[in-house]
């Protein structure tokens, strides 16, 4: 679906907030994330060797890539609102902050990879990065339908959302 964006139309994101080892802040971002590949993002934090890992980096270095789209782990998201409490000028400094375009997703690590999560993810980001490319599908009845897949549950979706996992806006102040 994403393939029919063209390049230029397609905007830059950034995963961050990453769960490994722990949660992490905005600092904790992912290279080369397998999730922004599958839907041909432009993950401004890809370094080109193609090797998918997580790092924490200078805060600094997200204003200077300053991507239009932030999609944070759900795990993270506490840490990401309690820096915004001490420090809001900084993400004042952020193109998807003053756009409100930073978004929240389920962890697709915890203590191993869970494949049905990041597959669920791959539809969210693409809904957010290409609406028009994304417009058939209804990303809520498509996660369901891949937990049901995997994991026999009717609405994961729900459980998700009730440990204030699941998909949305993040509204920082």
């Amino acid at each position: 679906l994403a393939s029919a964006v063209p390049e230029d139309e397609k905007p830059t994101a950034l995963p961050a907030a990453a769960t490994f080892k722990g949660a992490h802040g905005i600092e904790g971002i992912r290279m080369n994330d397998p999730v922004m590949l599958s839907v041909d993002a432009k993950n401004v934090a890809d370094d080109g060797s193609g090797v998918k890992s997580s790092v924490i980096i200078d805060k600094e270095q997200v204003i200077a890539w300053d991507p239009e789209y932030i999609f944070l782990d759900s795990g993270g998201v506490a840490l990401v609102r309690q820096d915004y409490a001490e420090r809001p000028d900084y993400y004042a400094l952020l193109k998807a902050y003053n756009e409100g375009h930073i978004y929240q997703y389920p962890s697709s690590t915890a203590y191993y990879d869970n494949m049905e999560i990041s597959l669920a993810n791959c539809y969210f980001v693409g809904s957010v990065l290409y609406p028009e490319a994304f417009a058939g599908i209804d990303v809520e009845a498509k996660a369901n339908e891949i937990f049901k897949f995997f994991l026999g549950a009717e609405d994961y979706l729900s459980v998700l959302e009730s440990i204030d996992s699941g998909y949305c806006e993040v509204v920082l102040g």
